[in-house]
C-alpha cells in the first residue's frame, strides 16, 4: 500500500471511525493501528474496496470492511459468532451508518 497524505477531513473521518472501534469493539488503541487505519481509509475506494482486520472484542476474525456500494461495517469469523459478538457488531455497525449515507448516495448516482 503507499503512503499517502491525508486531508484534514479524511483525517478526521479515519479518526471517528477508529475512535468507534476502540470504544464499541475493543480495538488497541495506539498510534500504529490507528497510523495502518488511516492508511487504509485513504486507500478504500482504489477499486477494491477496504478490509482492515483490528480484532479487537471480535477475536482474530474481527474485522471492519468498506465496499463503495455497501459503506462501512464490521464482522468476524462466522464460528466465532455468539450472542454478545452479535451485539457488539449490531452496535457498532449502527455508530457507522452514519458514515454510509454520503458514500452510498456518491456511489449510485455515478
Amino acid at each position: 500500500m503507499a503512503i499517502k497524505k491525508a486531508s484534514s477531513a479524511d483525517r478526521a473521518r479515519a479518526k471517528a471511525i477508529y475512535d468507534i472501534l476502540v470504544a464499541q469493539a475493543g480495538a488497541a488503541d495506539d498510534e500504529g493501528d490507528r497510523y495502518q487505519f488511516e492508511q487504509s481509509y485513504l486507500d478504500r475506494e482504489s477499486g477494491f474496496g477496504l478490509e482492515f482486520r483490528f480484532q479487537g472484542s471480535l477475536g482474530f476474525g474481527g474485522k471492519i470492511r468498506y465496499t463503495p456500494s455497501t459503506g462501512w461495517y464490521i464482522d468476524c469469523y462466522r464460528e466465532d459468532e455468539s450472542p454478545q459478538r452479535n451485539r457488539v457488531i449490531a452496535s457498532v455497525n449502527a455508530a457507522l451508518a452514519q458514515f454510509n449515507t454520503a458514500a452510498q448516495r456518491s456511489y449510485w448516482s455515478r
